[in-house]
């Protein structure tokens, strides 16, 4: 045993001199210190206990590491990691550093997520920040987005810069603003809950009752139904707002469109970081939002669906969250960036960012959030309203055919889509306790008669002495001319077979 330690006193003297050798010394110093390593090798087989081996090993990992042979230091530390519990970490960090030195940076990533299932946390954040600065470039996204997301998990100060600095250089650019933002809110609303941060009461919102967020109203319709004359008229009212307006709700529409594009669409999801990314985002989301651990065999696109149903559109117990939420993104971003056209989710988060509600400021509008009959949210929002707007459907396939000539669809489609959302609305609005808060306008009315103006502005309660005509970006002249368009000109055989099959909604 003693013999043992004399030549590991040597190894080790021989190690620190090479350090400080020239070249031509250096050389055969590595020599003498291989063939001592080698010999004892021979030696270690079965005599000598497990400590003392792996004390070689760390020679030998030492040597390889100053003679530049990596492949050496990652067999030797592989083999230290295996087989000695004390000093695996160790290894493991000199095989994160290996890696990083000959460019395998997913071998890296991997190194780091074994030692955060062995619950090495110290260990786990300074490799993380040592492979995503190495990682960080093109070719290597997904391993630094990986090691940033270990540096969240350990809730480190740094990790919302690093995050911003890796979108930076991502060439994933498509994702570059809404995962800026998203990512930035996840940081966010981890932070606010780990420090169980609460707002006073009186600035929480509620998802009913009109005393603390305004009635809601939504204009809607089908596609080129004339839904924007009635928004743009509407908007222009005292005591009306927009969510549009609100440079935070603008922001998180980005995050939602986002998730559209990347984890819904009908097509695949696109490589990395996409699947990974959103996977982890939701599972974090559910589990620390809704306290509830989603099974591992749910996938993005049903991850994501269920997301925006339950997060965004029966959000009646996170309300709070999602206030710090965007207020935090908001600050730390600073930009619109992200901004794209959301859906009915991101118009009802706003309503809970906004500022407080005078009593004369008490209707916040949106414009066409709610498609094809999908009035039945308002089962959810006790005080919320819809204004939908039909049109002749001659007209409106003008309209459309007009407008994307591009992506003009067929008639006997037209006919189809329209049919099926009439019949969703008509069975919508069979149920009395909706029906009552629906108000259906027929476009052309709306736009030629003060009189149904009039009615509009009465059924939600708006003053009776506000402007009925031209006001704001509404202009019931230039309105007026989308009435009547030329379909039976242009179009013949269209116009006579979309006046045939849905001659009953001519009228409503």
């Amino acid at each position: 045993m003693n013999n043992s330690c004399q030549y590991l006193a040597k190894a080790e003297w021989l190690l620190a001199a090479i350090k400080n050798e020239g070249e031509d010394s250096r050389r055969s110093r590595c020599h003498q210190l291989r063939s001592i390593i080698a010999a004892q090798d021979i030696r270690r087989a079965g005599k000598e206990g497990l400590e003392t081996s792996v004390a070689w090993w760390l020679i030998g990992v030492k040597l390889a590491k100053v003679e530049r042979r990596y492949r050496d230091v990652l067999l030797l530390a592989h083999r230290i990691a295996v087989f000695s519990s004390r000093r695996r970490v160790e290894a493991m960090e000199e095989l994160a550093d290996t890696y990083l030195k000959i460019h395998e940076y997913s071998k890296a990533e991997r190194v780091v997520r074994i030692l955060e299932r062995i619950g090495s946390a110290s260990s786990v954040k300074s490799l993380s920040r040592k492979v995503y600065r190495q990682a960080s470039k093109p070719l290597a996204n997904d391993s630094a987005y990986y090691c940033v997301q270990e540096l969240v998990d350990q809730n480190d100060e740094g990790a919302l810069n690093l995050y911003q600095e890796w979108i930076k250089y991502s060439n994933y650019i498509r994702y570059k603003g809404a995962l800026l933002g998203l990512f930035s809110a996840i940081l966010t609303l981890r932070e606010r809950l780990c420090r169980s941060v609460t707002l006073p009461r009186q600035d929480v919102r509620k998802v009913s009752g009109d005393d603390d967020i305004g009635r809601m109203v939504f204009v809607s319709g089908f596609n080129y139904s004339g839904s924007g004359a009635v928004f743009d008229f509407l908007k222009a009212i005292e005591g009306v707002r927009t969510p549009i307006d609100d440079k935070k709700v603008a922001l998180f529409q980005g995050m939602d469109r986002s998730l559209s594009l990347h984890s819904i669409s009908n097509s695949e999801i696109e490589g990395e970081p996409s699947s990974y990314v959103f996977e982890r985002i939701l599972k974090f989301l559910f589990l620390n939002v809704f306290g509830v651990a989603l099974p591992p065999d749910y996938g993005s696109k049903r991850m994501a669906s269920l997301y925006r149903k339950s997060l965004f559109v029966r959000a009646s117990s996170t309300t709070e969250c999602r206030e710090r939420l965007i207020e935090r993104v908001s600050e730390e971003v600073g930009t619109c960036e992200a901004a794209e056209i959301g859906g009915l989710g991101v118009g009802l988060l706003s309503v809970f960012l906004g500022p407080s509600l005078s009593a004369s400021e008490d209707i916040v509008l949106f414009n066409n959030n709610i498609k094809c009959g999908r009035v039945e949210v308002l089962k959810v929002f006790e005080n919320a309203r819809v204004i939908f707007v039909v049109r002749d459907p001659c007209d409106q396939y003008y309209d459309h055919i007009r407008s994307m000539p591009d992506k003009r669809i067929s008639v006997e489609k037209y006919i189809q889509e329209y049919r099926a959302g009439r019949r969703r609305l008509g069975s919508v609005l069979s149920d009395q306790e909706i029906r009552n808060r629906v108000s259906v306008v027929r476009f052309e009315e709306f736009v030629s008669q003060e009189e149904t103006r009039r009615s509009v502005l009465e059924w939600l309660g708006l003053p009776e002495e506000c402007a009925v005509g031209p006001v704001g970006d509404f202009d019931p002249r230039r309105s007026a001319k989308n009435i009547d368009l030329p379909l039976r000109e242009e179009e013949p055989e269209a116009y006579k077979d979309i006046r045939n099959a849905l001659k009953e909604y001519s009228v409503f």
